[in-house]
């Protein structure tokens, strides 16, 4: 299982650093509160527990689970497309240049 604390080796540039040390050379969104590597770091708990549980493998992970939703809220009488909306809207706050008013 991979986290932040991950130890990897970029093999184009030669660096070597935790996976954390990564997110710092991407081009990742604004991060206005300074939470979205816990948001992330959640997210990931999320989906590691599903790959434990259901023994898809890391690159199927993120679709399976997101398939695996859509039916748990068909069967619990949740609005899944508005709850991805709802979510669309809470990561473009969330990365958004400045806060909004």
């Amino acid at each position: 299982m991979w986290d932040d604390g991950s130890a990897t080796h970029c093999l184009e540039c030669g660096f070597d650093g935790k996976l954390k040390d990564f997110h710092t050379m991407a081009n990742l969104p604004p991060d206005p509160d300074g939470k979205n590597d816990d948001r992330a770091a959640w997210a990931g708990s999320a989906v590691g527990a599903f790959v434990q549980v259901t023994g898809t493998d890391q690159e199927d992970a993120l679709g399976d689970l997101l398939a695996d939703l859509m039916h748990w809220s068909d069967r619990n009488n949740y609005d899944f497309g508005a709850a991805l909306d709802r979510a669309r809207w809470h990561y473009e706050a969330e990365t958004a240049e400045e806060p909004p008013t």
